[in-house]
């Protein structure tokens, strides 16, 4: 077994670990331990860091990736790459705080009517930009040195059981709101400081660069890149934040946490294409230094229908099982479920499109991706501020979806039109409408008066049906080879 498959092994371990945390925390310990408001307030201090580091980063995790392999000699350890990376994160920082501070007296005017807690807590937005910004730095020199899973488990696992044991020492009184923030932002600079112990006991990276290396015209493309690659990834990230950021305008900080919980369980539908694009990114920028479209449509193609089928199983568990899911939410949480199913379609839409982002933005049109993803956030804006104040949280989910759909549907029409290369066939569309079929007659099964026996029987019938139809039409001939008892003659043709 190779290292990608390895790694790639692991992340999905890790990813799927990080989606039983993830459940754990918030759809069960924290709308418990946590009153709407407060966990309404820790979201938006998220989102709007995560947003804001974005720009602080300035796209330099995916710049990693594509130019290290460049750089790579370990003898001269990469050229000082390591160093010249830092340089980029530590100059947007500093411009994040001018920024932040400079806006602080605008956003405090448009949230202190109905998200006042959020102005109070301002400053410390700062602080996660910083962690977020240097984290998203060393990630990108770790996948791009095919070196995945510690960051995997570190951002998947360990910052959610430190939140588990954060929310629930602070239940019990043992320190002030001011306090828990605190060690909440805390949180993601610990993951950044093991992150840079780990890098530098597996790798030993390089500060001192050397500059006759990059001024060869490497320098020049990385900055070309990374200045398209910058404002792409925060156009990226605004399509799942601004979400958040606005119904703290719009609403008060409970209408925060009713909604985050429900765009969270979407969210597991596209755990596996998280997981599998840190593996596969190395793979394509190498594939297409070598000119080998055959083997990166065969990516494309199956990575689509294995995202699929995975995202279709995720999608029909949980669109099927809403009732029960909120029976075990606290009141107010149930305004959220057509948030979970309008969110969901979206979802599942990216997962039927396969690893298409991956593909485009390290191609020769890699700018394509990132004008379009830029064009579909100044919608989705548009769309969430029109919405919004009409629809509230469901308006905002079908900005979402719609956003999505846009999205997807542009990066694919790009790569089939320049390289002719999508990844769509007959067993796509028929895994779609037998996704399509059983969720609707999942969603017509008696309800039993127990909320977990409801779920289970549910989803027993409903999976268990899904896997026999994809075993008996042969929708993943390797899925036969791969269950000896079940083997057949011929099952591979």
């Amino acid at each position: 077994m190779g290292v990608i498959q390895r790694q790639g092994i692991k992340n999905i371990l890790s990813s799927y670990a990080g989606i039983v945390l993830g459940v754990i925390n918030l759809l069960f310990l924290q709308p418990r331990l946590l009153s709407p408001e407060e966990l309404g307030l820790t979201r938006i201090l998220f989102s709007f860091a995560m947003l804001i580091s974005m720009f602080a980063s300035m796209g330099i995790g995916s710049t990693a990736v594509k130019f290290l392999p460049i750089a790579k000699d370990p003898k001269t350890r990469h050229h000082g790459f390591f160093g010249l990376l830092l340089l980029f994160p530590v100059l947007g920082i500093l411009m994040a705080m001018l920024l932040l501070y400079a806006c602080k007296s605008f956003f405090s005017a448009q949230y202190s009517l109905k998200s006042g807690l959020f102005v109070e807590f301002y400053d410390y937005v700062l602080p996660m930009v910083a962690s977020f910004s240097i984290l998203n730095a060393i990630q990108g020199y770790c996948y791009a040195m095919i070196k995945t899973t510690v960051p995997a488990v570190l951002n998947e696992v360990f910052t959610r059981i430190l939140l588990m044991l954060l929310v629930s020492l602070y239940y019990l009184k043992l320190f002030s709101l001011p306090v828990f923030i605190s060690c909440f932002a805390g949180i993601y600079f610990l993951q950044a400081i093991l992150l840079l112990f780990y890098i530098f006991y597996e790798e030993k990276p390089g500060f001192k660069i050397d500059w006759s290396f990059f001024k060869a015209g490497t320098l020049q493309k990385m900055v070309s890149f990374t200045l398209i690659i910058w404002i792409g990834e925060i156009a990226a990230v605004g399509i799942k934040e601004f979400g958040t950021i606005l119904i703290g305008k719009f609403y008060q900080l409970q209408f925060v946490a009713f909604y985050v919980i429900a765009s969270f369980i979407p969210s597991i539908i596209e755990a596996p294409i998280r997981s599998m694009d840190k593996i596969i990114a190395p793979n394509i920028v190498n594939l297409w230094d070598a000119k080998k479209h055959d083997e990166i449509l065969s990516v494309f193609q199956k990575g689509s229908l294995y995202m699929l089928l995975l995202g279709g199983v995720f999608f029909i568990n949980i669109n099927i099982n809403l009732n029960g899911i909120f029976a075990f939410l606290p009141a107010g949480y149930d305004e959220g479920k057509w948030v979970v199913l309008i969110i969901s379609i979206g979802t599942l839409i990216n997962m039927a499109s396969g690893p298409n982002s991956t593909i485009l933005n390290f191609s020769d049109k890699y700018f394509l991706g990132y004008i379009w993803v830029i064009i579909v956030s100044i919608l989705l804006f548009v769309m969430q501020l029109l919405l919004l104040p009409v629809l509230g949280m469901i308006g905002a989910a079908i900005a979402t979806c719609i956003s999505s759909v846009l999205y997807n549907g542009g990066l694919s029409f790009f790569i089939w039109k320049n390289y002719r290369l999508q990844p769509y066939g007959k067993k796509n569309i028929l895994v779609l409408f037998l996704i399509s079929c059983l969720t609707l007659l999942g969603s017509f099964l008696p309800n039993l008066s127990n909320p977990l026996l409801d779920i289970g029987y549910r989803s027993s019938l409903v999976t268990g049906a899904f896997l026999a139809l994809v075993y008996y039409l042969k929708i993943i001939p390797e899925f036969h080879s791969y269950i000896p008892f079940l083997k057949r003659p011929n099952s591979s043709n």
